[in-house]
């Protein structure tokens, strides 16, 4: 890709053996999704909560976590709904026997003047409790836009995972944006219907190049239940043990999420 490096990520053979693609264990994390029944546009009823969560444990993710819309200015579930659907949700899981998988909470916040104050004033979820927020900004932002604001997050002391980096106009085809927004500490989060397609459009091409140069490090499934767009992350990681080196593919699929989690810089 021209002007894209591969500084990021110096390990460039794919992730393979002998007889094939070597496949990764599949205690897998999922820190973008909409499951929780009845708090946005995503699962409407337990039931339906459970099967998605049945679906994200078949695809072998093993974390989850939930980051129900947020967005200021407009009615969002209160903080304490949102706890109580969780556990609700844990306990079907477990009784359904739904065993070792782990749920966090969070919000996937829309970026708007004033969301850094709101953050310091305990109104938004981070991620599991930890100075990293998964913002997401609208689609046509201007870029000196989408900086300014993460840089206002930044100086607050928080860390923000900008969602769906494929959805911003103004990111793509630029890698000296995803640098310069690298260099400021944001971790950058590209959802797995991204590797879906086998003949994927110009533009998902571009970003599978970002991803193969080391500029991502997060994928996620920004699922909203289980009958509307699915938790799907087998194909995803099936993309990246044919096309990604063996040090990518683990630091994108475990230890970044993992360090996150843990608060831990990525």
């Amino acid at each position: 890709m021209r002007g894209m490096r591969k500084g990021r990520d110096k390990d460039n053979n794919d992730y393979r053996n002998r007889g094939g693609v070597q496949k990764m264990p599949l205690v897998l994390f999922d820190l973008h999704c909409h499951l929780l029944y009845g708090i946005d546009d995503g699962a409407v009823s337990l039931e339906e909560s459970l099967r998605a969560v049945q679906m994200a444990w078949d695809e072998g993710i093993s974390h989850i976590v939930f980051t129900p819309h947020y967005t200021p200015g407009k009615v969002s579930a209160e903080k304490e709904v949102i706890l109580e659907r969780i556990n609700e949700v844990r306990e079907a899981a477990e009784n359904a026997g739904i065993q070792g998988i782990k749920f966090y909470c969070g919000n996937e916040v829309l970026y708007v003047s004033g969301v850094e104050e709101l953050l310091k004033q305990g109104e938004i979820f981070t991620i599991a409790d930890t100075k990293y927020v998964l913002l997401e900004f609208y689609q046509g932002v201007r870029y000196q836009d989408m900086f300014q604001g993460l840089s206002r997050v930044v100086r607050k002391g928080y860390i923000p995972v900008l969602a769906h980096v494929e959805r911003y106009v103004c990111l793509y085809q630029s890698v000296e944006r995803i640098e310069e927004l690298r260099d400021l500490g944001i971790v950058i989060q590209m959802n797995t219907e991204c590797f879906f397609q086998r003949i994927p459009d110009v533009r998902m091409v571009w970003y599978r190049k970002l991803m193969k140069a080391g500029y991502v490090q997060l994928i996620s499934t920004d699922a909203h239940g289980a009958d509307r767009k699915p938790p799907r992350m087998r194909k995803a990681v099936e993309w990246l043990e044919r096309h990604c080196g063996h040090e990518l593919v683990e630091r994108v699929l475990y230890e970044n999420p993992a360090r996150l989690l843990e608060g831990r810089i990525l």
